[in-house]
């Protein structure tokens, strides 16, 4: 550097720690922010470390007490009712933890509820992916295109008809190429109309199956509602009745009660006659009554 000059040596050191020092590292540390909130943000919605081994030695615990099966035993039961995976996999059938109880062998009931609960957390996860908002866009995409095509199907409409309507000295629409062009764009319009309507078919049939996979749902869910309340109802007409016999016994009881304090336990003298006692017995609250 001193042979170079110390004006050329200090710009070129203070130029490398500018670039290097401020520049560089300072992008480095960019992108390395970028990557962790990113990371960060996913993992936000993740199950932590902690969670994921209690997790495991919770289903090892299970497992060696004979509590629990595995998962792979409940897809191989399954696979064994059905016999190819993608049948199993593509059928529409409503299992609930009763099934899976009756269909796995030592499967638990509490098991069984908790992996239901959990695929239908999944399901509707997967579900929350494509919904309405994703419908809509899908279906304002299509009318897009569907402008496009009208819009271009009138322009050459109209620039066929220009041509129509066209001075004679023109050549014939033959030596033009006109009509092999027309039938072109025939096939081209004819096929993208056609895409589309797939497209639009295919949209409209998945949220169909998903609305009635909701309402077979729904129809389950009141079904056993409607099971728990006339279950309910039972047992509250049974109690209804053990009140009723019971407040008739206890009306027995009051009454055996008030005759006895009235007479005592030994037999009434036989002067006394009938509306005396009937006098007496409406009236216990006066005391004891004196037999003459």
């Amino acid at each position: 550097m001193s042979s170079v000059g110390r004006v050329l040596a200090g710009t070129w050191l203070w130029g490398f720690v500018l670039l290097v020092d401020l520049v560089l590292l300072n992008m480095v540390l960019a992108i390395l922010m970028d990557a962790y909130g990113a990371v960060k943000s996913h993992a936000s919605v993740m199950t932590t470390v902690p969670h994921q081994i209690s997790e495991m030695l919770r289903r090892r615990r299970l497992t060696r007490e004979k509590k629990r099966v595995r998962l792979s035993d409940i897809w191989f039961a399954y696979l064994n009712k059905f016999k190819d995976a993608e049948e199993m996999l593509a059928s529409q059938a409503m299992v609930m933890p009763e099934d899976l109880v009756k269909q796995v062998p030592g499967l638990q009931m509490a098991q069984a509820k908790r992996t239901m609960s959990h695929a239908m957390m999944q399901q509707d996860d997967n579900d929350s992916r494509y919904g309405v908002h994703q419908m809509g866009l899908q279906i304002k995409m299509c009318n897009m295109r569907a402008k496009i095509l009208q819009e271009e199907v009138l322009a050459i409409r109209s620039a066929l008809e220009e041509v129509r309507l066209a001075a004679e000295p023109l050549p014939s629409p033959s030596h033009l190429g006109l009509k092999e062009s027309t039938v072109r764009i025939v096939e081209i319009l004819k096929t993208s109309v056609g895409g589309l309507r797939d497209q639009v078919d295919g949209v409209l049939q998945d949220e169909m199956q998903i609305h009635e996979m909701r309402q077979y749902q729904l129809q389950d869910e009141q079904r056993a509602m409607r099971l728990c309340a006339q279950d309910a109802k039972a047992k509250l007409k049974a109690m209804l009745r053990r009140l009723e016999g019971l407040s008739t016994t206890l009306e027995k009881h009051v009454t055996k009660e008030q005759v006895t304090s009235v007479f005592g336990n030994g037999r009434p003298q036989e002067g006394v006659s009938l509306a005396r006692s009937l006098a007496v017995c409406s009236e216990p609250t006066r005391g004891q009554v004196t037999m003459s």
